[in-house]
């Protein structure tokens, strides 16, 4: 019992500070349980993976040329126009080049537009300056090798000080030289890093990561047998064909060993990206989304790749081309709607 409100006062004022601790630690559980998320500004896709959350390590991945590192500066590009900020730790593209490619999508032209007009790149900096980091691999040299410890020191700098919500490591493989046993570990060894750093801070990472040319099937044997057929052999020089079949993490360097480490996979599959003689095959494109922990994507994104514009395209259900199959079975639901009215 109190001898005065005054006293009794003075127990409760001490007993806020234990409440403002067990509110701090029901918040840290409460965003452990439901960790914020930042949307792709894709449709198709933020509709299947509910955006990426934070604290999650994602695994961008594809064969070369396929358009990983357009498919992130868009990404990137898109959260930037929402107020977050992204940094590249970026060994892939020399300054130039990564400037023109991100000043094309910013602005909506092609990259030879914005190779060509330095004031719109001028533009694209300025505007960007507070929410978009570059790490190049310059930066990254160490006895002429690009050193992984020095970007990882730098990813923590950014991280910890608050710069920036997303990291995007492009490309991993440059870390290694991918012939001995030894380096495969190495990669391993990058991936575990990644992730565990990421967890433990509100931020995304993205690693960007090759898919093993064992998926590419050079000279379908029926197309070749039809040139031997038709006498015209030599048009193998004119029409050659590569086609990429459908990959899985297990085709990517690395990939299936990290699998149980990821937050999820996205794998860029351009099956005609190699085909030469009709842009209308080369643009196609899906988005395999693979192993997510935290949603079951009920069917990975259909995409058009503009290459000229570094521009990866959502392509909707309706705007694809209907399969025979899909025409048929309408034709006959239509049919079968009719004989119902009358």
């Amino acid at each position: 019992m109190f001898d005065s409100n005054n006293e009794a006062r003075s127990a409760v004022e001490k007993l806020k500070p234990q409440k403002d601790l067990l509110d701090s630690i029901l918040e840290l559980e409460q965003e452990e349980l439901n960790p914020p998320r930042i949307m792709s500004g894709f449709t198709n896709l933020d509709l299947q993976l509910k955006g990426f959350r934070t604290g999650g390590c994602y695994m961008v991945a594809g064969i070369q040329k396929s358009g990983k590192s357009s498919l992130m500066m868009k990404i990137a590009i898109n959260m930037i126009g929402k107020g977050k900020k992204v940094a590249f730790i970026d060994t892939e593209l020399n300054t130039f080049q990564f400037s023109s490619r991100m000043t094309a999508l910013w602005f909506g032209l092609s990259v030879s537009e914005a190779e060509e007009n330095i004031k719109m790149r001028q533009d694209f900096a300025k505007q960007t300056k507070d929410k978009l980091f570059r790490v190049s691999a310059e930066k990254l040299m160490k006895e002429n090798l690009v050193d992984f410890d020095k970007a990882m020191q730098i990813s923590k700098i950014l991280a910890d000080e608050k710069m920036v919500n997303v990291l995007i490591y492009d490309n991993l493989t440059t870390y290694i030289s991918q012939n001995e046993a030894s380096d495969w570990r190495k990669l391993m060894s990058c991936i575990t890093q990644i992730v565990n750093f990421t967890k433990h801070r509100p931020i995304i990472s993205f690693i960007l990561n090759h898919v093993k040319e064992t998926v590419v099937i050079s000279e379908l044997p029926k197309m070749v047998q039809e040139y031997v057929k038709e006498n015209e052999p030599d048009k193998i020089f004119d029409d050659s064909i590569r086609v990429i079949r459908k990959p899985t993490a297990q085709d990517i360097y690395g990939g299936g060993q990290a699998k149980s480490q990821l937050s999820g996979t996205l794998i860029v599959w351009r099956p005609y990206q190699n085909y030469k003689s009709s842009q209308n095959i080369k643009v196609k494109t899906q988005l395999i989304l693979d192993n997510f922990r935290d949603q079951s994507p009920s069917e990975d994104v259909r995409m058009e790749f503009l290459e000229n514009r570094v521009l990866f395209k959502e392509i909707t259900p309706q705007s694809r081309t209907e399969t025979k199959e899909e025409v048929n079975t309408k034709f006959a639901q239509q049919l079968f709607n009719s004989k119902e009215k009358k």
